[in-house]
């Protein structure tokens, strides 16, 4: 029984019953073959043959496998980076292939920083403001406050 479906003791037999059959619920949340077959197949060629949309897909992967799915998610997008770099080191790339591949290296390395802390963006602050203040009766006086002082 899901985290889910924990909440909601009363809707859980329906819920069963509503699903008996269908290719996620006979899974009974192990998310290890849907996995595997992402490794080699995109996310639309999964839930066609498994006869559900990607919305569907998505949805039961991030309920029953959310770290394992971001794990792969993010294996996948640096091995797109990784196809466009290959791509870039060819000599026959021209300046319209070179456009199309640093676009797609852009989309990857955007989702690649959203799926992992890896590669996410630096959040760093310089931790010291400066404080000036004037007054007119004496000398102007300058004075530094650190993060850690306020």
């Amino acid at each position: 029984m899901t985290e889910d479906q924990a909440k909601l003791p009363q809707f859980t037999h329906g819920i069963a019953v509503m699903n008996a059959g269908k290719p996620l619920a006979n899974l009974k949340g192990d998310a290890t073959s849907i996995l595997a077959r992402l490794q080699s197949e995109t996310a639309i060629q999964v839930a066609e043959d498994l006869g559900i949309t990607t919305v569907s897909l998505y949805q039961w992967l991030l309920r029953n496998a959310p770290e394992e799915w971001q794990a792969l998610s993010s294996a996948v997008q640096l091995d797109k980076l990784h196809t466009c770099q290959d791509t870039f080191d060819r000599e026959d790339c021209d300046s319209a292939m070179t456009s199309r591949v640093r676009e797609k290296a852009r989309i990857a390395m955007w989702q690649l920083s959203k799926t992992s802390k890896l590669y996410a963006d630096k959040q760093e602050s310089a931790g010291m403001n400066v404080q000036v203040i004037i007054n007119r009766d004496e000398p102007a006086e300058v004075r530094v406050v650190s993060d850690s002082d306020t």
